[in-house]
């Protein structure tokens, strides 16, 4: 398998040879992590036959608590119980959104569509 680090930029040519440990376990090169600013966590996904290491964007890594908070205080949550109702709803919504994606995926997996009817079906009719 090969390792990807994607950045908007045209000429990566750079590459390098990185040895996996015998707990299965990589280091990313110091210059890709501070060419691409990633964080403590990165996004890893499979595609095809390579491995895909994504830097996580504030949208990616936003659990909505400010946004579930707000609605527990409006609902009349306080102190240790909306601790707890927090802690509820913020394990729900990660599950949730785990099941939702794993939906997706087996509705895609399932749509027999050539590429130019999934995008007249989202887009509409071209000129």
């Amino acid at each position: 398998m090969s390792m990807i680090l994607t950045k908007e930029m045209d000429n990566m040519e750079d590459s390098k040879i990185i040895r996996v440990s015998s707990k299965n376990q990589i280091t990313i090169p110091k210059k890709y992590v501070e060419l691409l600013n990633l964080g403590k966590e990165v996004e890893c996904t499979v595609r095809d036959d390579e491995i895909v290491i994504r830097r996580l964007t504030k949208m990616q890594n936003d659990d909505f608590s400010d946004l579930i908070l707000e609605d527990l205080i409006s609902q009349g949550y306080e102190g240790k119980e909306l601790i707890k109702r927090f802690r509820e709803v913020r394990s729900g919504m990660k599950s949730a959104g785990s099941h939702f994606m794993q939906e997706a995926k087996g509705y895609a997996e399932k749509d027999e569509r050539t590429d130019e009817e999934r995008h007249r079906d989202i887009f509409g009719p071209g000129d």
